[in-house]
């Protein structure tokens, strides 16, 4: 199944002296067959199943960079967690007994390292009936950019109202030291000394989101869909120098097109 969705929609940008991410164009492809499955941005082997239980091999890519590059999958897709779903921060420098209000600093971007798109690998536990849809994926990074690791788990439950139609999700994501720090954390000598002070080393953390889908069918082909997704930053991501927001909302409103 091929799905081309195109409306309005904007991602909210939590890194500093960044705009926000425009959402135009999303487009899904899905392809389910007996073991191996394909979804957007996810591959697939069942390794088991049993009626609404399924253990599957999964390989996907992280999500995090996408706040960082102009041009990336972020302006594309959205991030659905376990489910395959600006401004200016200024830093007061530490002033002397001799001065009053030091100078405003903040982080250049091109100061710092780039920040890669991570491939990730790892098992996937998934349970599913009509109304509901758990997900559980242990990651692991396979293309040694960072080298973590991370947690995605979602519940999901479809129902209808009023006869709209709607999938509610929640859950979080578990990122590691390794991930978090190469994308968010400030190493020795990637700044001038004058500004070490800014230097951040991140730990752990968890990341809850909340997803709202509607959709309405309007012929055999087309739908309107409307999608909001709201993501709480760890406090490791929102401490760090680099972002100047604690969460990352995501919405979009358009027509659907399946082929």
């Amino acid at each position: 199944m091929i799905t081309l969705g195109a409306g309005i929609g904007l991602r909210t940008n939590p890194i500093i002296n960044s705009e926000d991410i425009p959402l135009f164009i999303v487009p899904e492809v899905r392809y389910y067959g007996e073991r191996f499955f394909f979804d957007t941005d996810t591959a697939g082997l069942t390794l088991m199943y049993r009626q609404s239980h399924m253990l599957n091999a999964v390989a996907t890519i992280g999500f995090d960079q996408i706040y960082f590059k102009t041009r990336s999958i972020g302006n594309y897709f959205f991030e659905t967690g376990a489910f395959g779903s600006s401004g200016n921060n200024a830093f007061a420098d530490t002033a002397s007994e001799d001065e009053g209000t030091a100078p405003q600093q903040t982080v250049d971007l091109d100061d710092l390292h780039s920040r890669a798109t991570a491939g990730l690998a790892g098992l996937e536990y998934a349970y599913y009936n009509q109304y509901w849809d758990l997900r559980l994926q242990l990651l692991q990074d396979v293309t040694g950019i960072h080298e973590g690791q991370e947690i995605r788990a979602g519940l999901a439950h479809l129902f209808s109202l009023a006869g709209e139609h709607f999938e509610a999700a929640a859950g979080f994501s578990w990122q590691s030291e390794k991930l978090l720090q190469y994308y968010y954390g400030i190493n020795p000598g990637e700044l001038e000394p004058r500004y070490d002070y800014l230097i951040y080393k991140a730990n752990d953390g968890v990341s809850p989101f909340f997803r709202l889908d509607w959709r309405r069918p309007i012929s055999n082909r087309w739908s309107w869909q409307a999608t909001f997704h709201y993501r709480w930053l760890s406090r490791e991501i929102s401490n760090s120098p680099l972002v100047d927001e604690t969460s990352v909302v995501t919405f979009h409103l358009g027509g659907v097109y399946h082929f």
